[in-house]
């Protein structure tokens, strides 16, 4: 196997938010996972940093060329650098989207302790043409999945917990979650589609797609919305079909005045047309905290059995963004 390249040095330059006095460090600090001995399974990690902050973990990225070991898929892979055992969180990309510029939200995840596995399921080259069906890119998911789980640990260079998974995406990548949800029942602990696109050709049919049937999932599920997603998240196929089909306990935020792409990195050159047709705000870092937040609340609260962390999601304080949440 060749080794995966690895920034062995933890992230803190202001490009990728590591976690130097000045940028917001959060007044209640998360703890240090207490050290195992070698062999020995440390203690599941539970964070406590406000989730609109940046969690106090260091972190390293780590990338995998698609072909090593027989990696399916190229991966970046967002782990704390402090030794512990971590919940795992796997990451699917929208639409021709690269995963890379996923990097500054998976980053601020990943800070709260979770590994975060974000996987290129086709070439982001900006043609929409000779792309995998959304149940073929879903099967490919879950075959990512049956190669990772006993590797990920070492790519990680930390403890994983992956009997604590969760399921998480962007547009199409927030429907592929959805369906590995369903695919893989109790053996997942939460899912988060974050913008979901309930499509899987160019032009939407409401009642066509997977919202159709009821979605009876397994475990606890996290819908967020923007309100100007435009054609990129039409009426009729977007993350209002997704609220309304999915069974409890479910929670759906909104952020009104944001758009599609306002969660990813704020250079969007390697997304070219992809991303120039979606509306959105000038910052996006607003929305990328006030994302990681919620996604961070909810993970607490589903894969760590976190009461404080499902209270604060059903209210939470001091937004970066507009935001309007319901559950059931």
């Amino acid at each position: 196997m060749a080794a995966p390249a690895d920034d062995a040095a933890p992230r803190r330059g202001p490009a990728l938010g590591r976690r130097g006095a000045g940028r917001g460090r959060p007044a209640r600090q998360d703890a240090a996972p207490p050290a195992a001995d070698a062999g020995e399974v440390a203690p599941l990690y539970r964070g406590v940093a406000p989730p609109f902050e940046l969690g106090s973990l260091a972190t390293r990225l780590v990338t995998v060329a698609a072909g090593d070991d027989g990696a399916p898929k190229a991966l970046r892979v967002w782990a704390p650098t402090v030794p512990g055992r971590y919940p795992v969180v796997l990451f699917q990309h929208g639409f021709l989207v690269p995963h890379g510029l996923y990097d500054p939200l998976l980053d601020r995840i990943a800070g709260h302790g979770f590994v975060v596995v974000a996987p290129q399921m086709y070439p982001a080259d900006g043609i929409p043409l000779g792309k995998p069906t959304i149940e073929d890119e879903t099967a490919a998911a879950l075959a990512l999945l049956d190669w990772l789980r006993p590797r990920l640990a070492g790519l990680a260079q930390v403890q994983v917990a992956t009997d604590h998974l969760a399921l998480a995406g962007h547009s199409r990548g927030g429907q592929v979650a959805y369906r590995m949800a369903l695919a893989l029942g109790d053996a997942a602990g939460a899912v988060a589609a974050l913008d979901p696109v309930d499509q899987s050709g160019p032009v939407c049919a409401p009642g066509a797609g997977l919202t159709a049937m009821p979605l009876n999932l397994a475990m606890p599920a996290l819908v967020l919305g923007t309100g100007q997603g435009g054609a990129c998240a039409p009426a009729g196929c977007n993350h209002v079909q997704f609220w309304e089909a999915t069974s409890a306990p479910v929670w759906h935020v909104v952020t009104p005045d944001n758009g599609h792409m306002d969660l990813l990195q704020d250079d969007l050159a390697a997304c070219g047309l992809t991303c120039a047709f979606c509306p959105g705000a000038a910052n996006r870092e607003p929305m990328r905290r006030a994302t990681a937040g919620v996604v961070v609340a909810m993970l607490r609260g589903a894969l760590l059995d976190d009461a404080d962390a499902r209270a604060w999601l059903d209210a939470p304080p001091a937004p970066p963004v507009a935001m309007q949440v319901e559950s059931r």
